[in-house]
């Protein structure tokens, strides 16, 4: 049996991406976005979990220039993990997902409001 490892995420920018460079000079940006349910939990509230989202190259660059904090966004792509040990000598580790595709979908309800007609 082939194992796939395939995210699909839909949800909104916490800030606008900051476009960086590897040590090879590669172009990058790393990213959280809200996920939001669409039911309500016990509090009757939507839950919201947050994912870091990594891309590189042009895809990286297209992030850069057409997201701003609040622009809703489709991700597609894979879960990565990155290790490493603490000073402690404990390992940590956090799973990001590497950014294939993005798309946007929609602006901010900020950037929306300021639009011109």
């Amino acid at each position: 049996m082939n194992a796939n490892n395939t995210v699909l995420l839909i949800g909104r920018i916490g800030e606008t991406p900051n476009l960086e460079k590897t040590r090879t000079g590669k172009s990058a940006v790393k990213i959280d976005i809200a996920v939001t349910d669409n039911y309500k939990d016990t509090n009757g509230e939507y839950p919201t979990e947050w994912h870091t989202v990594k891309m590189y190259g042009a895809t990286a660059e297209y992030a850069a220039r057409a997201f701003h904090k609040g622009t809703l966004i489709a991700v597609g792509g894979k879960l990565k993990k990155d290790t490493w040990k603490t000073d402690a000598g404990r390992t940590e580790s956090r799973t990001y997902v590497l950014a294939e595709t993005v798309t946007k979908l929609a602006d901010s309800p900020k950037q929306r409001a300021t639009a011109p007609a």
